[in-house]
């Protein structure tokens, strides 16, 4: 999904935001920014429906390879103004003879903003910031974990048409680290459904949405 005219405007607005947040922060708390460059691009109103994690949902996604993934949830949890979910993501082929899953534990809110706060069973004691409740097109997040830094960089808004419907404008937020957990990656997000397309690092094609259910 290279876009070489996002990745020029991406690369100046980078240039100029080294005064910007997203630095080092002085609270100590081991969350290491996050917040606008300067100078701010378009603001992202209420960016935390763009994880579509308040409900039970099911989603299926496919790939060019063929191959399909299901990702379930249990439900969402409410704490305060903040909504967490454990989403797992399943792939089995048995023709290929291919089976694995991940779990992220996701959480958003118009005071948390997007956040993943566990990987795999791990908890992670600062959550990983995808998205700042205040975000603006251009932000450049980072978190720093025991074992590696994240850094989550706000792309802007795209088309990310898709099997289950061509109409969305996804927000394309990028995730980084020199790790290899299963959100590392591009991910697409469509307001109050999630990802519409994502691409983990460790993979080679995008999963693309082909059908997303309410459970009763």
């Amino acid at each position: 999904m290279s876009r070489p005219w996002l990745c020029l405007t991406v690369g100046a607005l980078l240039t100029i935001s080294c005064t910007g947040r997203g630095a080092e922060d002085d609270d100590g708390d081991g969350d290491t920014g996050g917040g606008s460059v300067l100078p701010p691009g378009e603001p992202v109103g209420n960016v935390w429906t763009y994880a579509g994690i308040s409900g039970n949902r099911s989603w299926l996604y496919s790939r060019e390879d063929t191959r399909q993934m299901i990702v379930d949830d249990a439900g969402s949890a409410q704490n305060g103004t903040t909504i967490s979910n454990s989403l797992t993501y399943i792939v089995e082929d048995g023709e290929a003879q291919v089976y694995y899953e991940h779990t992220i534990d996701w959480a958003a809110g118009p005071e948390a903003g997007i956040e993943i706060k566990a990987h795999n069973g791990t908890t992670y004691s600062t959550p990983i910031r995808l998205a700042d409740p205040d975000a603006f097109i251009g932000d450049v997040i980072t978190t720093t974990q025991a074992n590696s830094v994240f850094t989550s960089t706000l792309l802007g808004f795209e088309d990310c048409p898709n099997s289950f419907t061509d109409k969305w404008t996804c927000l394309h937020i990028q995730v980084s680290a020199d790790s290899n957990e299963y959100f590392v990656g591009e991910w697409y997000f469509a307001p109050e459904w999630g990802p519409a397309i994502f691409r983990p690092d460790v993979e080679d094609y995008d999963w693309v949405l082909r059908q997303t259910n309410v459970i009763e």
